[in-house]
């Protein structure tokens, strides 16, 4: 798989340590480690507040978790619509016998 990045002016010249930390958190992102990409993600932007990569970045795993939690939010009460509704439906006779 090709992997493409782009460097912006304001990251390259960023000082090495917010680098870093931005390079971690993509990385971390990438593994699904979101607790600890946006940890990474808030000491780059600590460090340099003016690197657009990192607030991008940052704001991307705000979206991801927050979609998350939506999800695991969701899905049980779907789960639950789905059954409610089966057990509302007349019954057939092989409902009967089994």
């Amino acid at each position: 798989m090709l992997k493409v990045s782009l460097i912006s002016a304001t990251t390259a010249l960023a000082p090495e340590a917010a680098r870093k930390a931005l390079e971690k958190g993509q990385e971390q992102q990438q593994k699904g480690k979101l607790d600890d990409a946006q940890k990474s993600l808030e000491k780059a932007v600590a460090m340099y507040p003016s690197s657009a990569a990192a607030w991008f970045e940052l704001g991307r795993v705000q979206l991801q978790k927050k979609r998350s939690c939506q999800r695991a939010h969701i899905l049980p009460a779907i789960a639950r619509s789905r059954f409610e509704v089966r057990q509302s439906l007349p019954r057939t006779h092989a409902d009967r016998q089994a």
